[in-house]
């Protein structure tokens, strides 16, 4: 449906912000944060406004940080402090999205993975409020460890 439609549209430009912003902005734009870490103070432009980033030392992506880095019934990785997060919303023409990223150093090497995760909504308003809410979102994980 074109509602669906929407909210991958943003799921998608959020998606691109993020992989755009840490693979061409070296060195890359969503440094390593960890929960205690603070804020980071990186800000870097999406949809030609600036989006700042959260940190994983605050609530809106210490969620993020505890899926991805802390182990759940063998899923996850065992290193938490080789593992740190950052979030950002950005918005677009009819759609908004919120974008997770996660650095994993699997074996304290100094190379990473990232994980990228970018639920897109069909709102400007993120996230999703409105009568009627259609949430995509798209994954990403790159990188050598």
């Amino acid at each position: 449906t074109r509602v669906s439609e929407i909210s991958f549209y943003g799921a998608n430009g959020g998606l691109e912000c993020a992989l755009y912003a840490d693979l061409h902005a070296p060195p890359s734009t969503f440094n390593f944060y960890k929960p205690g870490s603070g804020n980071p103070t990186n800000t870097f432009t999406c949809n030609g406004a600036n989006v700042g980033l959260t940190g994983s030392g605050t609530n809106s992506a210490n969620a993020v940080w505890q899926e991805v880095c802390q182990p759940k019934s063998g899923v996850g990785v065992n290193r938490t402090d080789q593992c740190g997060a950052s979030k950002f919303t950005v918005t677009f023409e009819s759609s908004c999205a919120v974008v997770s990223v996660a650095k994993v150093d699997l074996d304290g090497d100094g190379n990473f993975l990232t994980y990228i995760e970018s639920r897109g909504y069909n709102t400007t308003t993120c996230p999703g409020a409105g009568t009627t809410i259609s949430e995509r979102a798209l994954r990403s994980l790159y990188g050598q460890d």
